[in-house]
């Protein structure tokens, strides 16, 4: 199967010709002279992908291109960049990759099969510890031409694993290990101060700015990321206008900008209703500790949690709550999953597990121990529903400790287990089943997933993860029942979800006017400068 112009399905496992895009034709667009600052609350180090050095910024592609991206508008959807052309062979264990005649680095010269090659393997072997696992694979990859590479396995090659080797940073072969490999991106990074700001400059002869892929996209002349400890300096920074925008996630914050609107018409602010999806988020419960391993407890604990107090008294209603681990997929159950707030329910579900109320105070009836909880929070904003939720708990006799940490004790105290619930958020993978069911599988040597964090051993759930596993093809029902058995077994207390995008912005830019299957906070990408 040879495609030229292709879509990379992940909901379908398939590989597809791309019709509209190899039939549409793009022309020179209007460049702009203006520039864009935004913020970043992030520990950034460096921009070089292919460093195992910690403190990557997420902003790389602007630097270098990968062999296919992620459609704007289309969730689990991949299309040609730097590969033109893709045969995958009949037993489905050989991929070969062909790549665009006129693809070229920042330096004009041109991006080669031995580029692609060297590229994959350093990355395997000496690049960021997320990629080493790639060398697990047993990929065997020979270069067949100047523009044509050819990848081996001994399994079969499933979306995924296409969508993993075709999303790799791809730079030249002889500055692989310099501290700037030479850029394949758009821009290219003119000056970083460390912790201060980065300073990205467009390539005026870009060499895939005529691709259907790239329409629209990468309008600023200049990017400059502006480096914070913080998110409320972020904020304070947006409000004198120093930053251009902002996707504002809280409700209050956004209060305060309609407010600066009234006296200041410069501000646009926009809400932009989406279909993104999106995972699941909400006070998780450590099951390492006994008491949390009992079903009935978790349920208990959920069943106090008043979702519309505090979607009312917090965020004026603006919420809906979460549903699905996987939300906005084809994935997410349609059956509903009751999440009604009523005491007299956790009540008898507590009484049922041996703890009853005495003056008032929730003890065991074997050990006379009271019922204590911790909930580890890491925001302010998060504390202040920690705080409504402690008062339904109370009602119940059970004693409450909030406790809210900075970023680096909160994941050292995830990681540790030194807590009971724990606000925590996942995020909906746009990769295949496989892959978004990986966070739920325990595994001892994987210290950062969900499963690991969270103590969730469960055999009748391992079972059906394998299974899922095992599957090349597992089926769209197949993943609603897991679903279902996930909402099911109560690890969480879901939170909610906004139904749109709050995105607020100067005149200096016209801002988006449609939502992306990307975070709110890549949509400067596709936005032009106001003139």
């Amino acid at each position: 199967m040879c495609i030229a112009s292709f879509v990379i399905n992940t909901i379908d496992q398939s590989i597809e010709p791309n019709i509209d895009q190899s039939e549409r034709t793009t022309t020179d667009q209007p460049v702009s002279n203006r520039g864009i600052q935004l913020d970043r609350v992030e520990n950034t180090q460096h921009f070089n992908p292919f460093s195992p050095a910690r403190g990557l910024s997420p902003d790389w592609p602007l630097l270098y291109d990968t062999l296919i991206t992620p459609d704007s508008r289309q969730f689990g959807q991949y299309q040609s960049l730097i590969a033109s052309e893709i045969t995958l062979s009949q037993d489905k264990k050989k991929l070969i990759i062909s790549l665009h005649t006129d693809a070229q680095f920042e330096n004009g010269e041109p991006i080669t099969a031995d580029d692609v090659h060297s590229s994959i393997s350093h990355l395997m072997r000496h690049g960021p510890i997320n990629y080493h696992r790639l060398a697990d694979e047993d990929y065997e990859i020979v270069t067949l031409s100047k523009q044509q590479l050819q990848i081996k396995s001994s399994e079969k090659f499933t979306s995924q694993r296409i969508i993993h080797l075709g999303t790799l940073p791809i730079s030249q072969m002889t500055s692989l290990k310099k501290e700037s490999p030479v850029g394949s991106g758009a821009y290219k990074l003119s000056v970083h101060k460390h912790k201060r700001f980065a300073l990205f400059t467009r390539h005026n002869h870009y060499w895939a700015k005529r691709l259907p892929t790239r329409n629209q996209l990468h309008q600023f002349k200049t990017i400059k990321l502006i480096f914070l400890k913080n998110k409320h300096t972020a904020f304070e920074l947006f409000k004198r206008g120093e930053v251009d925008f902002r996707w504002e996630e809280l409700q209050e914050n956004w209060q305060t900008l309609r407010q600066i609107k009234r006296r200041n018409q410069s501000l646009n602010l926009k809400e932009i209703r989406h279909d993104r999806p999106g995972g699941m988020s909400g006070f998780a419960f450590n099951q390492k500790r006994k008491l949390l391993k009992d079903i009935k407890i978790r349920k208990a604990l959920a069943r106090a949690f008043h979702f519309d107090e505090i979607n009312q008294s917090l965020f004026q209603s603006q919420y809906q709550r979460i549903e699905s681990y996987f939300t906005n997929t084809p994935y997410a159950t349609p059956l509903k999953f009751n999440q009604q707030f009523s005491l007299d329910e956790a009540d008898q579900l507590l009484i049922q597990s041996g703890w009853i109320s005495q003056d008032g105070i929730r003890k065991h009836t074997a050990t006379n121990e009271p019922l204590t909880i911790r909930i580890l929070v890491n925001s302010i904003g998060n504390e202040k529903i920690a705080n409504i939720y402690a008062k339904n708990l109370k009602f119940l006799g059970i004693q409450t400790h909030i406790e809210r940490a900075n970023s680096a004790d909160y994941i050292y105290r995830l990681q540790h287990g030194d807590f009971d619930l724990a606000y925590y958020a996942m995020t909906s993978n746009p990769y295949t089943e496989n892959n978004i069911l990986a966070a739920f599988t325990y595994q001892p040597n994987r210290h950062y997933n969900f499963a690991q964090l969270f103590h969730i051993q469960n055999s009748e759930l391992d079972h059906a993860l394998e299974s899922i596993n095992q599957s090349e093809n597992p089926s769209k029902p197949a993943m609603q029942e897991i679903d279902h058995y996930l909402m099911n077994s109560h690890l969480f207390i879901p939170f909610w979800r906004p139904s749109v995008d709050r995105i607020a912005h100067w005149s200096s830019i016209e801002g988006p006017n449609e939502s992306f299957t990307s975070r709110p906070r890549d949509y400067y990408r596709w936005w032009w400068p106001s003139e």
